[in-house]
């Protein structure tokens, strides 16, 4: 368990855009539908509403993944145990995870070369890691662009591959994460990344796995990113 000091200035550092992009976010709309109160139209106020709805969902949904974060914390002890990982798992959490970001007409691209691997973990925290990073592929990456999964067996492991295009943010607030702007999708407000990444480094981390994050300039202002995570096989 992390110390008092460091634990709080984690919380800080990944926590505070977390909150505040989606509380800024009510609170300017709230301000603007007040200040125009009588003058705008029935279309603007269900537009208005409809994303002071959506930061607040956020918000929720923050709150929820930082009690998950701190629970993570205490779980590098745990009894791990054997269970299968599927390829046809994993494919219906990227479905699921691509349906609140994706528009239409866009794609993903999905390959795997083996479909089920015997691992030791927790299958629950595992999944919901990856979660997060497939969620985080999706939302940080230009619309029309191609997000990239791989599952394939590199010695006595699985690795998943996950590749996306992004622009990187240049933040003071979060020089130490790998942190990318949200392009304009299915959310009106510009969301971190600090708080879903540090779920799967913990997450990745009790399930005896690792995870590498590779950014590769383009030259034109966006970078490819590729999240490489390695599992080893049950033996």
């Amino acid at each position: 368990m992390k110390d008092d000091s460091l634990l709080g200035s984690t919380v800080k550092a990944i926590a505070g855009h977390e909150f505040r992009t989606p509380m800024s976010a009510i609170i300017g709309i709230a301000s603007l539908m007040k200040e125009c109160a009588g003058e705008i139209s029935k279309e603007e106020q269900l537009a208005f509403a409809n994303h002071i709805l959506m930061s607040a969902q956020r918000l929720m949904s923050n709150s929820f993944r930082l009690s998950t974060w701190f629970d993570l914390q205490n779980q590098h002890t745990r009894v791990l145990t054997a269970f299968t990982f599927t390829s046809e798992k994993l494919e219906k959490l990227i479905k699921d995870k691509a349906m609140s970001q994706m528009v239409n007409g866009e794609f993903f691209l999905f390959e795997f070369e083996q479909n089920t691997f015997v691992l030791n973990g927790d299958e629950t925290i595992l999944f919901m890691s990856i979660g997060e990073l497939i969620d985080n592929a999706f939302k940080f990456s230009p619309k029309d662009s191609v997000v990239k999964f791989s599952v394939k067996k590199i010695k006595n492991a699985l690795q998943l591959t996950i590749s996306n295009i992004s622009e990187k943010v240049r933040s003071f607030d979060f020089a130490k994460y790998e942190v990318f702007t949200q392009f304009d999708r299915n959310y009106y407000e510009q969301q971190g990344l600090g708080l879903g990444l540090e779920i799967a480094k913990l997450g990745i981390d009790i399930c005896k796995g690792t995870l590498k994050i590779n950014v590769q300039s383009l030259g034109d202002q966006s970078f490819k990113v590729n999240c490489t995570v390695t599992l080893p096989l049950a033996t």
